[in-house]
């Protein structure tokens, strides 16, 4: 759906199995997450509004290096204050935060509704069915 960004985190690594204990980061780690340690890893949150409910989309887990899409309007990546168009790619499926252990891309679709978590299944053109497969109409 349309909305306006809110959040960017697109620094984190993939994770390799050894998710870092997060009170003994060494510096790296943290200049490299720009002491951003939420286990979300790389992210995009959007802000909609829909029948007057205010909703807010987050895509956790992008992948590392190329996490957030590309805004048609600008040619840069997706930043905090742009406009998303339903449809546009924001993001792409990775292995970052505590996606350790975790042997393909995923996406985690957090959904808050009036500031309330809430199920994302309620917004998707789609049919959940079991926690690891979603199928939308793309899949055809």
């Amino acid at each position: 759906m349309d909305g306006i960004v809110t959040r960017v985190v697109s620094s984190q690594p993939d994770r390799d199995g050894k998710y870092p204990n997060k009170k003994k980061l060494p510096p790296a780690y943290l200049s490299n997450t720009n002491n951003d340690t939420d286990d979300a890893g790389n992210r995009i949150t959007i802000k909609s509004e829909l029948d007057g409910d205010i909703l807010l989309h987050s895509y956790w887990h992008l992948q590392a290096g190329n996490a957030i899409g590309i805004n048609p309007s600008t040619g840069k990546q997706y930043v905090v204050g742009d406009k998303v168009r339903k449809g546009d790619i924001i993001g792409y499926t990775g292995r970052t935060g505590n996606a350790y252990n975790v042997p393909n891309p995923h996406l985690h679709l957090n959904m808050r509704k009036n500031g309330k978590n809430c199920n994302p299944e309620e917004f998707l053109n789609a049919t959940v069915t079991n926690q690891s497969k979603i199928e939308t109409p793309c899949d055809e």
